[in-house]
């Protein structure tokens, strides 16, 4: 896809269809950012360009979302973010 015009466009729509469709909330604020519940934990994933960040109050949670995404997209998993858009997270 990157080397399609309208690219970053298709794979917004493909990734945003994914997401809705594993029960995902796009939030109305942040267009990137999308939510679920399950069981009173929560999931929250933030989506910049290709990249994910993955966010959860259940460890496993996490990882059977990472599973499920790994089944359509190929995927690799950087571990712990450590810094953000030129921060440093602790």
């Amino acid at each position: 896809m990157y080397d399609l015009k309208q690219a970053p466009g298709t794979w917004y729509s493909r990734i945003n269809a994914y997401l809705e469709n594993l029960g995902f909330e796009r939030s109305l604020s942040e267009s990137t950012l999308y939510i679920k519940e399950v069981d009173g934990q929560i999931l929250v994933v933030s989506l910049y360009i290709d990249d994910l960040l993955i966010k959860g109050s259940n460890k496993e949670l996490i990882d059977k979302f990472k599973e499920e995404m790994k089944v359509v997209f190929e995927m690799i998993n950087l571990g712990r973010m450590t810094f953000f858009f030129g921060m440093q997270i602790f």
